[in-house]
């Protein structure tokens, strides 16, 4: 039964998108039309008060942080971490609407790749989360405001963000075998500062999370200071997740 009513308009997002996409909510985020019929899934998703999410506009080290707070977590078990895949013991909440759907005809390297790709193979977490044991770590790449209400009361939230510049790059390359073949990085780079691009618009995603960056679950880490000094940034990660480190 759900505890809250999904409270945004979801419009329809065309715009010669080689893919159908949609619009969601005053902010107007774009994401692949599959999450239409996920949108109260995701925002009643059932949490747990040890749950820690890793949250962060795609790019911006989400994976990263994912292995160092499991690690952090689980006493440094690195032969543990080294058996069992991160999406494993971090699972990717979103993971079936961060891609195009469906995915480009235009495409031929993604075309030809055959019913094995690997993103033509994937499994909802939503349907493993709710059987998984305590605690869980959970990876979202949507912003706040279509996660659960009351998720920063509930569970603890590490956010992640970095440069837009350096994700528009990285995202670039992450994506480009689902883009048109003659989609290249110039137009590309439109779509993502037009806010035409999966999950943008990323201003408003880090906005989100920075006017909670007070809120005594949340911490905010950035993926520059990351780089320049591991460890104090761990420091901080394991105090707001409540593991001595």
């Amino acid at each position: 039964m759900e505890k809250y009513r999904f409270p945004y308009d979801i419009e329809d997002f065309k715009d010669g998108r080689p893919w159908d996409s949609i619009r969601v909510g005053p902010k107007r985020y774009v994401v692949s039309s599959t999450y239409r019929d996920l949108a109260s899934e995701f925002y009643n998703f059932e949490l747990r008060p040890d749950d820690v999410f890793l949250l962060g506009f795609p790019r911006s080290g989400t994976t990263r942080c994912q292995e160092a707070i499991w690690l952090i977590n689980n006493n440094l078990d690195y032969e543990k971490s080294k058996s069992i895949v991160i999406d494993d013991r971090c699972p990717f909440l979103d993971l079936e609407v961060q891609f195009p759907t469906p995915f480009s005809s235009e495409n031929s390297e993604f075309q030809n790749a055959g019913e094995n790709h690997l993103l033509k193979k994937v499994i909802s977490p939503l349907k493993s989360l709710p059987n998984a044991p305590s605690p869980r770590f959970i990876k979202s790449h949507l912003p706040l405001s279509l996660l659960p209400p009351n998720l920063l009361d509930t569970t603890k939230v590490v956010y992640i963000a970095r440069d837009p510049r350096d994700v528009a790059v990285s995202y670039y390359y992450l994506m480009k075998h689902l883009l048109p073949n003659d989609m290249g990085f110039e137009k590309y780079w439109g779509a993502f500062r037009d806010d035409k691009i999966l999950l943008t618009p990323i201003f408003e995603h880090i906005k989100e999370a920075w006017g909670q960056r007070d809120h005594p679950n949340m911490v905010f880490l950035t993926y520059e200071d990351m780089s320049k000094d591991m460890a104090s940034t761990l420091r901080t990660s394991s105090e707001y997740t409540f593991q001595s480190f």
